[in-house]
């Protein structure tokens, strides 16, 4: 049997010590843990295809028609159609640059408040999903409307609006008669449905792709 000699005082100290100790681990594991990066992607995560589409409108494009192209546009368009060599132009109609600039701050808030309240308790990853979906939401909000309140986006050129219509003749009561109305981005539905956000744990692999937006709860 060993007995240890202590006052109440020094008895105090060796608990307090120990308690510090404990302290000092919970602590060295709840920063570990909570200095982990973590983020939340959001836009086009799972569709390469329509992720493709989505850069051509973020950026637009420019292209000279073929031969090939001009007796296609002939064949549906008549004497109307686009010539050899004639020009055409699809405006820039960026979705997710004009909704980061629109509501990045509303999102930047929403984070930093819920932190600012947690009394350092918050719950990383609930925190971004919460702002993934409505981050996400805002981004279906500037499809489904064509632009932000802020900035709005052109209308579907005439060529275009041409030959939707000539796609749409025949086929008015089988639900897909809207096919010629001036609205770009929401024939198909594809592009709006396709927004959704991912939790990122560890450093973010997809910055810069594009269709993605990341936010981070640092």
């Amino acid at each position: 049997m060993i007995s240890i000699a202590a006052t109440i005082s020094n008895l105090g100290s060796a608990l307090s010590r120990g308690l510090s100790k404990v302290v000092d681990s919970i602590k060295d594991k709840f920063f570990k843990k909570a200095k982990e990066p973590m983020s939340v992607e959001v836009g086009i995560i799972d569709n390469p295809k329509v992720a493709k589409y989505a850069a051509y409108l973020e950026y637009g494009w420019v292209q000279t028609v073929t031969g090939k192209q001009a007796k296609w546009f002939r064949a549906q368009l008549g004497d109307s159609a686009p010539k050899k060599g004639s020009v055409l132009i699809m405006p820039p109609r960026p979705i997710f640059a004009a909704t980061k600039r629109a509501h990045g701050n509303k999102w930047t808030n929403y984070v930093k408040t819920a932190i600012s309240t947690s009394n350092g308790r918050v719950d990383t990853e609930k925190l971004l999903a919460a702002v993934g979906t409505i981050a996400a939401g805002d981004i279906r909000d500037t499809i489904a409307h064509n632009g932000t309140p802020e900035e709005q986006f052109p209308e579907r050129a005439p060529l275009t609006l041409a030959l939707l219509g000539k796609a749409a003749e025949g086929h008015r009561t089988d639900g897909t008669g809207s096919l010629s109305r001036s609205q770009a981005l929401v024939r198909s539905h594809a592009l709006i449905n396709s927004i959704r956000y991912k939790i990122v744990k560890g450093t973010a692999g997809s910055e810069g792709q594009h269709g993605i937006i990341n936010i981070s709860a640092d």
